[in-house]
């Protein structure tokens, strides 16, 4: 019986896209997944991993996690940008993060009001 011999593919290429460092980086910006990355590139976790050691010098996560950095940073600068055009959305957002402010409730009853109840008599 013969075995068949696997072609083996270039380095850092996958069976269908060749990996450039400008696309998985904008990936990683918009916090990709490993997993995502994988199906998106079809290959393997190893060649990932090859890929960030050669042209980093970091682990995959290493990686993720410093270019999800820098896609926090410019998300909190389009969301800071919206605010101070006026979008009451973010304004009302970066209050709450950044200043405590909040929207309270009063649930206390005013002197001699009583509670409403609910009368369900629908047949």
């Amino acid at each position: 019986m013969l075995k068949r011999q696997r072609k083996k593919s270039k380095p850092y290429e996958s069976k269908v896209t060749k990996i450039s460092k400008e696309e998985i980086e904008n990936l990683a910006r918009i916090h990709c997944t490993l997993e995502e990355l994988q199906a998106y590139y079809r290959c393997g976790k190893d060649l990932l991993y090859k890929f960030c050691k050669l042209n980093y010098d970091m682990t995959v996560e290493e990686f993720l996690l410093t270019f999800r950095g820098t896609g926090k940073v410019s998300l909190r600068r389009q969301m800071w940008q919206k605010a101070l055009k006026g979008d009451w959305s973010a304004q009302k957002f970066l209050s709450k993060q950044h200043l405590g402010m909040a929207e309270k409730i009063d649930t206390t009853y005013a002197e001699g009001a009583k509670p409403v109840s609910v009368v369900d008599d629908i047949e």
